[in-house]
């Protein structure tokens, strides 16, 4: 989770374990899905079908080897951007 307003960055939650503090920071650094390219179906469909997520998961877990993770990835988002 991360705060939606910056009154709420000085909240002590973000600096009493170190491992909040870079959650405090994601809606400053986060861009919108598709960002390099048009909003829309495609880079909506994309997120809903958890292309990015499935393929760290599967390099992540070893049940497929990180170039097989990313070969999957890339075919699955062509049926949605059409490539």
């Amino acid at each position: 989770m991360t705060q939606p307003l910056k009154a709420y960055e000085s909240n002590p939650i973000w600096t009493v374990d170190p491992k909040h503090t870079p959650y405090r920071d994601a809606m400053k650094v986060m861009l919108p899905n598709g960002y390099a390219g048009e909003m829309g179906y495609a880079s909506a469909a994309t997120m809903a079908d958890f292309i990015m997520v499935n393929m760290v998961a599967e390099a992540a877990s070893g049940s497929k080897s990180p170039k097989e993770a990313a070969e999957r990835a890339q075919a699955r988002a062509e049926r949605y951007y059409k490539v």
